[in-house]
């Protein structure tokens, strides 16, 4: 996905609003854009509201990983309108949107991660990156797995020891040295096809 990687792609706005739409919030996203900080996180203990679930829309190809109460989010990480993070009131991780179309992920094997699994939720920690806009990483990347079964998002260094945090039966979120490095997930059933072009 190096190919991506310097592409602006327009992300939908979401059902509570709070997304970047249309010509004007784009080009003013574009002059403040910054090198990435570490987003630390706190792990905190398993709730509903931190548990989040991959979601898969259709209409757009778009794969969201949601908490099932999904609350107002006025706390966001934006990473180059590729991917999104809000968080609630409680700056707590309740949402993340991947901004690539599923039919432009290529397929590749897990990385092998050695790591502790914990059950929990994750906290922003470092609130001077709230409503902040970065450029993408060097480390990022979204893929499948080749039976298209599982998805991984990374934005960071998988660097040991890691965490693996079980957000939910669906979804863990990597953590390396206190920071939120990536997602993996089990991809839904309708994202798990491919559609292929017409010729």
């Amino acid at each position: 996905m190096a190919g991506e990687s310097g592409l602006f792609l327009k992300v939908h706005r979401r059902r509570d609003g709070n997304r970047y739409d249309g010509d004007r919030e784009d080009k003013m996203a574009r002059r403040k854009f910054h090198t990435i900080k570490n987003i630390i996180v706190e792990i905190t203990p398993p709730c509903l509201e931190g548990a989040l679930f991959p979601r898969y829309d259709r209409e757009t190809d778009y794969v969201t990983l949601d908490s099932l109460i999904l609350p107002p989010c006025p706390y966001g990480v934006n990473i180059d309108n590729i991917i999104i993070l809000d968080s609630n009131s409680y700056r707590m991780l309740a949402s993340v949107e991947i901004g690539i179309p599923r039919k432009l992920w290529e397929a590749d094997e897990l990385p092998i991660l050695p790591a502790a699994v914990q059950e929990g939720s994750l906290t922003l920690a470092n609130p001077d990156i709230e409503n902040s806009n970065f450029m993408i990483p060097p480390e990022f990347a979204v893929y499948t797995t080749p039976d298209r079964r599982t998805g991984v998002l990374r934005f960071g260094k998988f660097d040991t020891p890691l965490i693996l945090v079980q957000l939910s039966v669906a979804c863990q979120a990597i953590v390396s040295a206190s920071k939120l490095v990536g997602f993996l997930f089990e991809l839904p059933e309708g994202a798990r096809k491919i559609r292929r072009r017409r010729r």
